[in-house]
């Protein structure tokens, strides 16, 4: 969900204005004509708060790390017992974040207006859709600041986790980059001018070489294309994923892949325990608690056996028989959540699970940069060893011909 700040007309030419939670655009426009409103404009609360600047995509980001700090530090000043008011100034006040400044900047001014914080938070997407049900029921239960901690230390570790998880690509790409870099330089320098040498001495380059000169002057031609063309695709990419039958295909292909993708499903696996345990810590009910992980989970295979899940669980089917009947999940974790519900606790088998897979994504992510590691080596060695072989061929030739004369 999307808080909208709109700016509206009703049926008399009366401006209004406030806010709206939806899916999207359209389905604001839908819900405001509904209430006799004609839109004339809108856009995101959160861009509201981050200013003109905050409009530009690309600088709207907020660390994770920056959105728990800010979290652990208003858990603090309320264990303290620092009036929420105060506490909300404070941090718009200290926070490095500018961003974060002018978010807590006006949720502050929310509260002041008699709004909830979870209402205030509900109106910046940032957070997530988990926090607002999360404040809310700490809210009423007289437990804000615990669940504060916990989504804290919630961030913390997811912050860590996708460290660890693009870790694994981390060094391989660096390495490609380094042959790539170093291709590109043997054919734009060294090639063109060792084929000069051979074609001057009559020597007929080989199908190989000739393939080799030939992409050379196509980047010397087309040079722009090599900065062009990875932007197109990615953007190509981009759009295609935006398009979800597209986005499940690809996600299927790149879960197969042996190591790498069995690391990504882990990782879901892992937030999907963790965040099931935070909700229900906080007193979430437990249909609530799988359609409000649904949205934070990355992978959408794993989206939509959730909502699967959700569906059934709205029918009375018990969550470990909903769960058995999706393969997104593993055997040992519908065995411990089954444990968890016949003996009430199923919070505790959560996190007990969490450790295990936690576990088993450590150990997979050292199997996989051990192992790609030495194939990026060999992608390195194979192509070096092409260019090498492409220009020993000719000057072989040559060196026959001045034997012969």
């Amino acid at each position: 969900m999307i808080c909208y700040k709109y700016y509206c007309f009703n049926s008399k030419g009366n401006q209004q204005d406030g806010y709206i939670n939806c899916s999207g655009l359209s389905d604001a426009k839908r819900i405001l004509r509904r209430r006799g409103l004609y839109l004339h404009k809108s856009y995101s609360a959160e861009l509201e708060s981050e200013g003109l600047l905050g409009r530009l995509r690309f600088l709207q980001s907020i660390s994770i790390a920056d959105r728990a700090n800010a979290l652990w530090q208003l858990a603090s000043l309320l264990n303290a017992h620092v009036p929420i008011t105060t506490a909300l100034d404070h941090l718009a006040d200290s926070l490095k974040n500018k961003k974060l400044q002018r978010i807590f900047s006006l949720i502050s001014k929310d509260v002041c207006n008699g709004s909830t914080l979870s209402e205030a938070f509900a109106k910046h997407s940032c957070f997530g859709e988990t926090m607002p049900h999360l404040i809310a029921s700490g809210e009423e239960s007289g437990t804000l600041s615990t669940v504060l901690q916990r989504s804290a230390k919630m961030m913390f570790y997811t912050s860590k986790l996708s460290s660890k998880v693009m870790s694994i690509l981390a060094y391989p790409f660096f390495l490609f980059s380094i042959i790539l870099i170093f291709s590109a330089v043997l054919l734009t320098f060294i090639v063109p001018k060792m084929c000069e040498i051979f074609i001057e001495n009559g020597v007929e380059l080989p199908a190989l070489t000739q393939f080799l000169l030939d992409l050379s002057k196509g980047l010397k031609t087309y040079w722009p294309l090599i900065f062009i063309g990875p932007a197109a695709f990615y953007a190509f990419i981009r759009w295609r994923c935006q398009q979800q039958r597209c986005l499940r295909i690809l996600s299927a292909i790149f879960f197969r892949i042996p190591v790498v993708g069995t690391v990504f499903h882990l990782s879901s696996i892992l937030r999907f325990s963790r965040g099931m345990a935070l909700m229900l810590s906080g007193g979430t009910m437990l249909p609530e608690a799988i359609l409000a992980v649904s949205k934070t989970v990355r992978n959408i295979l794993m989206q939509d056996a959730l909502m699967r899940v959700h569906a059934q669980l709205c029918k009375g089917v018990s969550l470990t028989e909903a769960m058995k009947q999706e393969k997104q999940f593993p055997a040992l974790l519908v065995c411990m959540l089954a444990t968890g519900e016949k003996s009430g606790n199923l919070e505790y088998s959560l996190e007990q699970a969490s450790l295990i897979y936690e576990e088993q994504l450590e150990g997979r992510i050292a199997v996989a940069t051990a192992m790609l590691e030495p194939i990026v080596m060999l992608m390195m060695g194979i192509m070096v060893g092409i260019l090498v072989f492409a220009l020993v061929l000719p000057m072989a030739k040559m060196a026959k011909l001045g034997a012969v004369k």
